[in-house]
């Protein structure tokens, strides 16, 4: 049986970053104990809530889990229990503001931020079309949504030498929209990391606004 035509087409996608994790993995660098293992820059690791999530794992009794829900199938787009958690925490801390609060029901729960940009790559885009995306970026964001979606992403540059802040740039998206525009291509969305990743900075609204504009 020979291979689809998708799969192909995907097995062509460079996989650099990951070939340098691999790297890293064999060999990660030690404050103490290997001063000459490699750092990554590439992807960031978030432990400014490791011990409140330590914390409350430790503090649950696991054997109270209902068993018939950990080994059988369970409500699509995940428990309303869930759901709602998400729900009340958006509409508390993040959307305070919002006209119209997000429902429990208008959420899907998806596992991994790879699943998530996979299935995004299918709903949002046809093959071939362009997703802009302010660099550096997580190095994963290039096989979870070409590897199978096969979108093309554009880079935005959000350093340079002369600051040593991130910074958006407008006429920068503008020129990387209109040269895709003119190769008969189409943008069919931005994506915006914010906190970022790699570098652990944030985007103000003040910054985002522009763009978002």
């Amino acid at each position: 049986m020979s291979l689809s035509n998708r799969c192909l087409k995907g097995l062509k996608v460079e996989n650099g970053p990951m070939e340098l994790n691999l790297i890293y993995f064999g060999n990660p660098y030690h404050e103490e104990n290997n001063q000459q293992g490699y750092i990554r820059l590439s992807c960031a690791d978030n432990h400014l809530c490791k011990d409140i999530l330590l914390e409350k794992f430790r503090s649950i009794n696991w054997l109270n889990f209902n068993d018939e829900e950990i080994v059988k199938y369970t409500v699509p787009g995940g428990q309303y229990s869930t759901r709602k958690v998400f729900a009340d925490l958006m509409n508390e801390f993040m959307l305070s503001d919002i006209r119209y609060p997000i429902k429990p029901e208008e959420i899907l729960v998806i596992s991994g931020a790879t699943m998530i940009c996979d299935l995004l790559s299918h709903v949002l885009f046809d093959e071939g079309e362009i997703m802009l995306a302010h660099s550096p970026f997580y190095h994963r964001f290039l096989n979870d949504f070409i590897d199978r979606g096969l979108i093309d992403i554009v880079s935005i540059p959000t350093m340079f030498e002369d600051s040593i802040k991130a910074e958006l740039k407008v006429e920068l998206y503008e020129k990387a929209f209109q040269k895709a525009v003119s190769e008969g291509k189409t943008v069919r969305a931005i994506l915006i990391v914010n906190p970022r990743n790699p570098d652990g900075g944030y985007w103000s609204l003040t910054e985002l606004k522009p763009i978002i504009n």
